[in-house]
């Protein structure tokens, strides 16, 4: 059976040091993430640009942006 790939939300607050450390703690049990960004964190910045924050912030490979998720994956 395939294991699901789990996902985080970015919410109202947007990118955050909480959020960030808890993608880093994520990213080192599963490998692979995937990041939906909600309508809230979407009216202050561009998905683009939030993708990117975070990959950087966290150290990880941003594998691909579809639509407002996107998928991250441990360097």
């Amino acid at each position: 059976m395939k294991e699901k790939i789990k996902t985080l939300r970015i919410g109202k607050s947007g990118v955050s040091e909480n959020l960030l450390d808890e993608i880093k703690n994520q990213l080192k049990k599963h490998k692979i993430l995937n990041v939906r960004i909600l309508r809230s964190a979407r009216e202050k910045e561009d998905r683009e640009k939030i993708a990117q924050e975070v990959s950087k912030g966290v150290k990880a490979k941003l594998v691909r942006i579809r639509g407002n998720t996107f998928i991250l994956e441990k360097r």
